[in-house]
């Protein structure tokens, strides 16, 4: 049933139209630019560790999508509806693969889903347990990603609770995904949106639509220092700005 499921939905992945906010609103051109640098170049706990340069995972090759644990087909296609509104966004191609013939392939990112109390037990070459036990204390979900050089991702693992209620499990699988695609940070200065604490969102916002498509602009090279991608991403934002459709009440 699972390999059923990722052949249909992959089929679909760059015919999703795009859509809509679950709620309205319009913001400007500088604060969604402010927005992009806070999310994409900004520290939440250690400044230290704020990037300098614009991050991407590479679009010259399908990036490989390991389902682990214990998903359902449920969980399947609470992913593949926000894998196939990436996938438009930001043109990546990916390669989703899952089940036990499968499960020693080496995976870009693995999604792992495990219950609450599994998910501080997730091991990581390099990472310490302590970091781990530490993003694993709220019980929703978390990610860890990894680049080298500083402008390419090239290892992202995201760990998901499964005994959340479905409707946050979903917000949750959103919202790390989008992260660990070179978006890291969460602010609440510009909302409705994924990267907001206060907000619980299962599709992604107008506004987080705009800065997707931003980072994964062509114009935008990976490896643009932190000043300068600001300046590169302005014309950007303002063009999405005219394009992007506003959001649906409907949502």
């Amino acid at each position: 049933m699972i390999r059923r499921l990722l052949s249909v939905f992959l089929l679909v992945f760059m015919a999703g139209a795009a859509q809509a906010d679950p709620a309205g609103g319009k913001p400007g051109v500088d604060e969604i630019l402010r927005y992009f640098d806070t999310i994409v170049f900004g520290a939440e706990v250690d400044k230290s560790l704020a990037a300098k340069v614009v991050a991407k995972w590479p679009t010259d090759r399908e990036i490989s999508v390991g389902l682990r644990g214990r998903y359902t087909d449920d969980h399947v296609r609470m992913f593949v509806k926000h894998l196939r509104e990436i996938a438009n966004l930001t043109r990546l191609k990916f390669d989703v693969f899952g089940g036990a013939a499968q499960k020693d392939r080496q995976a870009d990112i693995d999604l792992v889903f495990v219950k609450r109390d599994e998910m501080d037990k997730i091991q990581l070459p390099n990472v310490d347990p302590a970091l781990v036990g530490r993003m694993a204390a709220s019980g929703g979900c978390y990610f860890l990603s990894f680049r080298k050089p500083p402008e390419t991702f090239v290892k992202a693992v995201i760990v998901a609770n499964v005994e959340r209620n479905p409707d946050h499990l979903d917000a949750c699988l959103l919202e790390e995904f989008t992260q660990a695609l070179g978006l890291p940070n969460d602010s609440d200065d510009l909302r409705p949106s994924v990267f907001s604490d206060k907000d619980r969102l299962r599709a992604l916002s107008r506004p987080d639509r705009i800065l997707l498509r931003t980072l994964y602009d062509p114009r935008l090279p990976a490896g643009t220092p932190r000043a300068r991608a600001l300046e590169m991403a302005r014309p950007i934002v303002a063009e999405l700005d005219l394009q992007m459709p506003l959001d649906s009440p409907g949502r």
